[in-house]
Order: structure tokens, then C-alpha cells, then sequence
């Protein structure tokens, strides 16, 4: 099929111009064939070339980018454009030294640039150079906030180690659960990590699965809130109780906080429940209203919330990007602590701040353990007892 079935620009400033469109738009097909002719009409123009180059990348076209932004900088090696998208295309063949000093020269050239900047950040992480990653992307950030990419890539030098999916999936392999639950399926990432005996439960009211289960699967289109008031949740798992669940929703803590307490009601001592997004990184991205494409919201007050209402849980943290989990166990389903005074705690923490949170972290935080399986593993057989 023709990739590009409507009749193209025929300038080269239209040309650029209409690549650009489509690049944003993730029309990549379309924006491909713009270039072809951008360089059939300038087959020696630096900008050609390095714009090229970009959609090479973003096509995933990484020998192509190479050799197209390779060529823009060798044109026009003052352009700080092309020598990051050569450090793109380089880091993206795994050539990451040579990365670095493309994408340091693009900050030299264009110091100001807060793209160029977070670009060098993030290479500097996937270096494992995390103090300077660090350094650079907070100096991004200080200057322009919830600039895209930065955050998440901070969060990854803050909290270094594997990644949340892969500590969740060390959870399972240690307890070998009968039942999973998970509250926010989203792609189904999470919920495929579920292994034979599992029976998996999902409950999302816009899923957009991309995922293979390896189990019994049972998907509920809806709210939690909904879920909750219309299903027994045990009578859905074949009469068993809930032995692992994961809360991952709506990003605010006082609907975790609801989630848990449904939850619970259908758990046993020895069951674990699992929230996401439970670690800080700054005042935006940890804020209950969105304002960036890196955000955790609020969950984070669910911790100090347990602690002042639940001091009979057992908590601990794993320190893993983006945001940390909370595991917690000691469940009691007789319990209703948490439904009675819900309108007290959500009162009460609602004006709570990064700042105070954080005071309080340091003087009342639960146990936090090395982001490792082997600690992981001990922790939760302490959890879980003889």
C-alpha cells in the first residue's frame, strides 16, 4: 500500500515543515517518505540530512539514523541538532563513549537547551554515571519543571537497581500465590507476570492489554469502586482468598487507601498486598493533580496513613524506579479501622506536603531494604512467618 496516498508538498520549506508535522504526530510512514524526497532535493543539505535522521531514529531505523546524522554532522558540525541526534543513534547501537561526547558537544553548543541537556543526563545514567546524570538532570529540572523525559530519567539514578516489574515479579516467584489481584492493569504487563497455580484477577475500567497471560485470567472492565460493590471478590477467585495483590490505579491515596481496605476484607494474615507509586521525587510529579508526563501522584501518603491507623501492618519498602513499592502484610479481614475513619484520614492527609512527608519519613518511616531478590525474598518470609 502506498504509504502516502494524498499528493506530497512539493517546496523544500514545505517539505521540512510537513516532516516536522508528521513526526509529531507519529506518523512515521508518512514523514519518512517526506524525507526521501527532502534528500532526493538536497541530497548534500546538513538539515536534510539531520532531520532525516530523527525519523530514521524514531522508526527505529538505528543504521540508517547513524549513517544520515553522521553525515549531517560532518556537513554542519556546529549544529547542536545534529550532534544529539547522532548521540541518539549512537547510544541506540550501543556505542554509548561516543554518545557522550556527541551529546556533550550539543550542550556546548546550545547550553540553554533543555532537550540537549536531558539528553546528556540520560546517557550519563545509561552509563551507570549517576551522580552526574543526577546533577544534570536536576539542573534541568530546576530551570524547566516536568520537562518531558527528565523526571523519569532522575528517578531512575535516584532509585537504582531493577525496575518495579522486575522486583514484582521476584514477589511472585517467592510466594508462588494461588490468587493474584491487581487494581490497574493497564497494558497487562503486571498482571501477565503471574505463573502457574496462579488464578489472576485484573480490574481496570480502560485496559488496554498488549500482554499474554500464562494463567487463568479473569478481566473486570470497570471500577474498583464498581467492582467492589457488585462482585464478591472471593466467590471470583473459586472460594479462595486473596493471597497477592497490587494496587497501581488511580494515583491518589485515598482511593489505594479504599483499595486496600476492599481488599482486605477478602485476605488472610498471611496475604501480601503490594502498592506502586509510593516514593516521592519532587513536588510535581508527586502531586494529586497531573502536570507531567512523568507522574505518581499522591499514592505516597498511604504510608503515613498506615502507620497512624494500622500500626499493627507489617511494612517495608523496595527502593525501585520509577517509584518505589510498599509491601505490606499482617492483614486482618475483620478489621474495619480503615472504612470507619476514612473520612478523618483522608481529612487529615490531604494537606500533607513533600516536605512534611519526607520530615516524617525520616522519623517514622518503615524498614527500607536493598533493592535486591535475595532481600526481597528474605523480607517477605519474615512477612508470611513459619
Amino acid at each position: 500500500m502506498d504509504p502516502c496516498p494524498t499528493p506530497l508538498p512539493s517546496s523544500t520549506d514545505q517539505i521540512t515543515a510537513a516532516v516536522r508535522a508528521e513526526l509529531a504526530a507519529g506518523r512515521l510512514d508518512r514523514a519518512s517518505a517526506l524525507c526521501r524526497q527532502l534528500l532526493e532535493a538536497t541530497p548534500d543539505g546538513a538539515g536534510a540530512l539531520g532531520l532525516a535522521g530523527a525519523v530514521a531514529l524514531r522508526a527505529g531505523r538505528h543504521d540508517l539514523a547513524l549513517a544520515l546524522s553522521d553525515r549531517a554532522v560532518a556537513l554542519e558540525p556546529g549544529s547542536a541538532g545534529h550532534h544529539d541526534t547522532l548521540g541518539l543513534a549512537l547510544a541506540a547501537v550501543g556505542r554509548l563513549g561516543e554518545s557522550l561526547e556527541h551529546h556533550r558537544r550539543a550542550v556546548a553548543l546550545s547550553p540553554a537547551d533543555p532537550e540537549f541537556q536531558r539528553d546528556l543526563g540520560l546517557i550519563l545514567a545509561r552509563m551507570g554515571r549517576r551522580r552526574e546524570a543526577g546533577t544534570v538532570l536536576a539542573a534541568v529540572l530546576a530551570r524547566h519543571p516536568a520537562f518531558p523525559g527528565a523526571l523519569s530519567g532522575l528517578a531512575s539514578v535516584t532509585l537504582p537497581g531493577a525496575d518495579y516489574r522486575s522486583v514484582l515479579a521476584w514477589i511472585h516467584e517467592a510466594l508462588r500465590p494461588r490468587t493474584y489481584v491487581e487494581i490497574g492493569v493497564e497494558s497487562g504487563a503486571t498482571l501477565a507476570l503471574a505463573r502457574p497455580p496462579t488464578l489472576a484477577l485484573g480490574i481496570d475500567p480502560a485496559p488496554r492489554v498488549s500482554h499474554t497471560f500464562g494463567v487463568p485470567t479473569r478481566l473486570f472492565v470497570t471500577t474498583s469502586d464498581d467492582f467492589f460493590a457488585r462482585h464478591d471478590l472471593i466467590a471470583e477467585l473459586d472460594g479462595q482468598r486473596v493471597e497477592l495483590a497490587f494496587i497501581d490505579g488511580l494515583h491518589t491515596f485515598d482511593q489505594a487507601l479504599k483499595d486496600f481496605a476492599n481488599l482486605e476484607r477478602s485476605a488472610n494474615a498471611s496475604t501480601v498486598i503490594v502498592f506502586h507509586d509510593i516514593l516521592p521525587l519532587d513536588a510535581i510529579s508527586s502531586a494529586r493533580v497531573r502536570r507531567s508526563d512523568f507522574w505518581t501522584g499522591d499514592t505516597w501518603k498511604v504510608l503515613p496513613a498506615l502507620r497512624r491507623y494500622r500500626p499493627d501492618l507489617a511494612v517495608f519498602v523496595v527502593p525501585t524506579a520509577p517509584s518505589g513499592l510498599a509491601v505490606v502484610s499482617g492483614l486482618d479481614p475483620s478489621s474495619t479501622i480503615l472504612v470507619e475513619a476514612f473520612d478523618q484520614i483522608v481529612a487529615g492527609l490531604m494537606p500533607l506536603t513533600l516536605a512534611d512527608w519526607q520530615a516524617q519519613q525520616r522519623a517514622f518511616g518503615p524498614t527500607t531494604i536493598p533493592n535486591r531478590q535475595a532481600a526481597v525474598a528474605e523480607h517477605l518470609a519474615r512477612l508470611r512467618g513459619p
